[in-house]
C-alpha cells in the first residue's frame, strides 16, 4: 500500500512538473509573440506618405468607421501629416509606433511595434500632396496569424475640401504649401477619396492621381 501511495505521488509530482514546464512555455511563447513588423509599400505614382502611424489596440478603439465623420486626431493627421494628436488619445492606453520618415511612390519601410496583449492593429498616414486624403488599414485582426498583407485605398476624411491650393497643403508639388486649410468639406464623413483633378496647382494631375489601391501593408509577427 505504501509503495502504491509512494507511486502515485511520482507520478503526480511528474505531472505538475510537465504541466508547468508546458505553461511557462506558452507564456514564454506568448511574451514573444508580442512584436509585429509593419510593412509599407507606397504603390502611388507621385505622392509621398507622411510618416505612417501604427496603433495596437482593442475592440474599444477605432480609428475611424467609413461613412462616419473624422475624428479631430484623424483630420490632423489627413491634413497635416502629423501624428501627435493621435499619439495624445492613445497614450497610456495602446501602443504605437511612428515610422522614422516619410514614404516616396515606389518605396517601402518598416517599423516595429510592440502589440501586449492588443491582437488589432491600425496604419495610416497622410497623402502630402492632397487637402486630407489618407491610406489607412483598420482594425487587422492579428489573433492566430504569423502575417497578413493587406491593400489599403485612399481615403478622404471630409473634413476640408479639396482646393489643390498650394496654400493649403502641406507637401510636393507644393514644397512652400502654407497649409492654411479651406473651407469646410460638406460631405463630412469619411469616405473613398476621389484623386487629384488638376483644379488648381496640384498639377499635372496624371503625376499626383492614383488608382487604388495606394499602399501594400504587410504585418508580420517576429520572435527572438
Amino acid at each position: 500500500m505504501k509503495f502504491k501511495k509512494y507511486y502515485f505521488s511520482v507520478i503526480f509530482t511528474m505531472i505538475l512538473i510537465l504541466v508547468s514546464g508546458l505553461s511557462f512555455a506558452d507564456e514564454k511563447r506568448y511574451k514573444k509573440a508580442k512584436k509585429y513588423k509593419v510593412t509599407i509599400t507606397n504603390l502611388t505614382r507621385g505622392q509621398v506618405f507622411s510618416h505612417p502611424i501604427a496603433i495596437g489596440h482593442d475592440g474599444k478603439f477605432r480609428l475611424f468607421t467609413v461613412g462616419k465623420e473624422a475624428s479631430v486626431e484623424l483630420a490632423v493627421l489627413a491634413e497635416e501629416g502629423d501624428t501627435g494628436p493621435l499619439e495624445g488619445l492613445i497614450y497610456g492606453r495602446y501602443p504605437s509606433v511612428v515610422f522614422d520618415g516619410p514614404i516616396p511612390p515606389g518605396a517601402t519601410a518598416s517599423a516595429m511595434v510592440e502589440m501586449g496583449r492588443f491582437r488589432l492593429i491600425s496604419v495610416a498616414g497622410m497623402l502630402v500632396g492632397t487637402n486630407d486624403a489618407l491610406f489607412a488599414a483598420h482594425d487587422v485582426w492579428l489573433l492566430g496569424k504569423r502575417k497578413t498583407t493587406v491593400m489599403v485605398p485612399a481615403y478622404d476624411a471630409g473634413s476640408e475640401i479639396n482646393s489643390e491650393d498650394c496654400q493649403d497643403i502641406p507637401g510636393p508639388p507644393c514644397v512652400n504649401g502654407s497649409n492654411l486649410h479651406p473651407a469646410d468639406d460638406p460631405s463630412d464623413y469619411v469616405h473613398i477619396h476621389a484623386g487629384i483633378h488638376g483644379i488648381k496647382d496640384v498639377n499635372p494631375a496624371a503625376d499626383y492621381d492614383w488608382r487604388n489601391p495606394v499602399a501594400l501593408i504587410k504585418i508580420q509577427r517576429i520572435y527572438y
